[in-house]
C-alpha cells in the first residue's frame, strides 16, 4: 500500500529565491534542509529515501553558498 506523504508549500518564485542575499539564502537553504529532516523522520521508507536526498542536496547548496562568498571575500580583501 502507497501513502501520501505531506509536503509543505512555499510561496517563493525561483526568481525571488535567486534574488535573496547569500546568507538569506543560506538560511532558506537550512530552512528547507530541516524540514525535508522533519518528513524524513515520518516518512514511510520509500519515500524517505528522497527525503535523506534532498536534505543532502539543500546541506550541499548551502554549504557551496557560503563557501563562495568566503571566497568571494577573501578576494576583495586582497
Amino acid at each position: 500500500m502507497m501513502t501520501r506523504e505531506a509536503v509543505l508549500s512555499h510561496d517563493l518564485t525561483s526568481a525571488e529565491f535567486l534574488g535573496l542575499s547569500a546568507e538569506e539564502l543560506v538560511a532558506k537553504c537550512r530552512e528547507y534542509q530541516a524540514e525535508a529532516e522533519s518528513l524524513a523522520a515520518t516518512a514511510s521508507s520509500e519515500m524517505r529515501k528522497g527525503y535523506i536526498y534532498l536534505v543532502m542536496e539543500w546541506s550541499a547548496l548551502a554549504e557551496d553558498i557560503e563557501n563562495g562568498v568566503q571566497q568571494s571575500s577573501y578576494a576583495q580583501a586582497a
